[in-house]
């Protein structure tokens, strides 16, 4: 209703002439732009009932919406999915932050500092924006600040920037919502951050969380809706390096030790237990393994195809 407000102001409507009511004060905003062509734009849309009463209903307008989450439920929209840089347009944004010069001097060192900004273009903002503040700093030395995982969120910070704190409003939004789904998701993000494996299937995921496979799959989808995650393929899941770190932090805080410890046991159990799987459907007349304890969910690899192909993942 405040937004609505702002905009009908914003069209000449006096204090008194606008509604009380969402629903008739978004009629009355559709009313006055129809015909007119006019860009609106929204910005870090919370869900699509936030933004659904401010879209024009005339063709000649358009709008502009972005958010972390996938409003796959508004009508009519194309979805542009925004990934992260490639090492090409990395290095440029830092150039154009550092100075081309500098960089060029050090190209390893350049190379070095987008990587561990997991080509994350806020990440990347930040560290040229600390290039540029210290114009006496070598390349390298950043690089070098970078290349320790306990501090490198804290070195992602400049003025009121900050990938930590960008990262937090998504974790928090499904930290404290009034749904249990989220809430579990949210604990999954976190006891994702114990894996320390390029990717994570669903069955190690289930494993970390104490769940069915089913209860981590819909955790991990909503982990992707809320882009904390990525998909990477059948019921397998991948997470950017900085999210990995801040989803260890996050761990660390909010998981008691033992609980923490307990999850890295069942993940252990059930990469032996699937492992022990495998082996029997590749040598099935090899006893080797036998003393392992079964962990009660397992992938079925029933076929000599599949457990070939998981031992080749071993994730």
């Amino acid at each position: 209703m405040e937004a609505l407000a702002r905009l009908l102001r914003a069209l000449g409507f006096e204090g008194r002439d606008i509604p009380a009511e969402v629903e008739e004060a978004a009629a009355r905003f559709r009313s006055r732009v129809a015909g007119r062509r006019i860009l609106l734009v929204l910005d870090n849309a919370v869900s699509a009932g936030q933004i659904r009463p401010l879209l024009p209903a005339s063709p000649t307008c358009a709008a502009l919406i972005t958010s972390r989450q996938v409003l796959a439920t508004v009508d009519g929209a194309s979805h542009v999915y925004l990934d992260v840089l490639s090492a090409e347009q990395a290095i440029r944004l830092l150039e154009r932050l550092a100075g081309v010069d500098r960089l060029a001097v050090e190209p390893l060192a350049a190379a070095d500092v987008a990587r561990q900004c997991d080509y994350l273009p806020l990440a990347l903002r930040i560290a040229g924006a600390r290039l540029a503040a210290r114009p006496n700093w070598p390349v390298r030395a950043l690089a070098e600040r970078l290349g320790d995982e306990r501090t490198r969120l804290d070195e992602l910070e400049s003025a009121d920037l900050a990938v930590r704190s960008c990262f937090q409003v998504s974790y928090q939004a499904l930290r404290t919502s009034g749904d249990s789904r989220d809430r579990t998701a949210a604990r999954m993000f976190r006891l994702l951050g114990l894996h320390r494996g390029p990717e994570v299937s669903t069955w190690t995921a289930a494993a970390l969380l104490d769940a069915p496979p089913q209860v981590a799959e819909t955790a991990l989808e909503r982990l992707v809706d809320a882009q904390l995650l990525r998909a990477a393929g059948s019921s397998r899941y991948a997470m950017h390096d900085l999210l990995l770190l801040f989803a260890r932090e996050q761990a660390g805080h909010d998981e008691p030790e033992a609980q923490r410890r307990a999850a890295l046991e069942r993940m252990l159990d059930c990469y032996l237990a699937t492992m022990q799987r495998a082996q029997q459907v590749l040598q099935p007349g090899d006893p080797g393994g036998a003393r392992w304890r079964v962990a009660a969910r397992t992938p079925p690899l029933i076929s000599w195809t599949a457990a070939l192909a998981w031992s080749g993942r071993a994730q």
